[in-house]
């Protein structure tokens, strides 16, 4: 029961609250759709996104559900294009860091203060890998990815509280997409409204920074369930072998 309850919050959390939210928002603002006029004014989408917003407003169970199949469809394809932004960033993270060291070591020091203490958490995670896995399944994943396979096959309960911050995380990655999707379509728009624009943009910012801090959260937390077990349920044969 908690197993099927833990993959609905993620299921919640990083595809049926993110598809639902661009749906919801697309319900309220005509603006965002590049379709012509009918007579009355309205365009087609809007009259067909009005649909399940009705639905749901009237307890309308068969549109309720339609609506929640859209959300799901939209969200999946939402975590399609924002699980780009981790190998995304990794790159931007390194680019900057050999163009211009001193301006990047500054922007890490003043917004990221755990970033020294994940990289050594990291680090020691990569060693305990080394001692549990040959060279080649070392290759296979990183570090992190190993954690968590870890952490699930010898302390699930530690498991569920990374997972936890994973889906935060990955629910504000893909808020990133959803507010960058209407900033683009609110400025090629009829009519740009710019206040409108400017909070689309302040909450773009605020969904990375939120991204990035929870991310670095499950990290931190996956690589500290790892190092504080790790010599529990190893037998210490060095052969990589352990027990529950």
């Amino acid at each position: 029961m908690f197993d099927k309850l833990k993959i609905g919050i993620m299921d919640l959390l990083t595809i049926l609250l993110p598809g639902g939210m661009l749906l919801m928002i697309s319900c309220f603002d005509t603006s965002l759709f590049f379709c012509a006029n009918r007579p009355g004014g309205d365009t087609v989408v809007y009259e067909l996104l009005r649909v399940p917003f009705n639905g749901l407003v009237n307890g309308n169970w068969f549109v309720i559900a339609v609506y929640i199949s859209l959300s799901y469809i939209c969200g999946h394809f939402v975590f399609s294009i924002a699980s780009w932004m981790d190998e995304l960033t990794i790159k931007v993270v390194e680019t900057l860091r050999k163009v211009a060291p001193k301006q990047f070591n500054w922007l890490v020091n003043k917004f990221n203060k755990n970033s020294k203490k994940r990289e050594e958490l990291i680090n020691m995670a990569a060693e305990c890998q080394r001692m549990a896995m040959s060279k080649h399944d070392k290759d296979v994943f990183n570090a992190y990815k190993w954690c968590n396979f870890w952490l699930i096959s010898y302390e699930p309960i530690i498991y569920a509280e990374v997972e936890k911050y994973t889906a935060e995380s990955k629910f504000f990655r893909s808020l990133v997409i959803i507010f960058i999707l209407l900033l683009v379509w609110s400025l090629f728009g009829k009519e740009t409204n710019w206040t409108y624009n400017k909070i689309l943009l302040a909450l773009v910012v605020l969904s990375f920074w939120r991204y990035r801090a929870r991310r670095s959260k499950s990290i931190i937390t996956a690589c500290q369930g790892v190092l504080t077990t790790f010599r529990k349920h190893n037998d210490g044969s060095g052969e990589g072998k352990f027990v529950k």
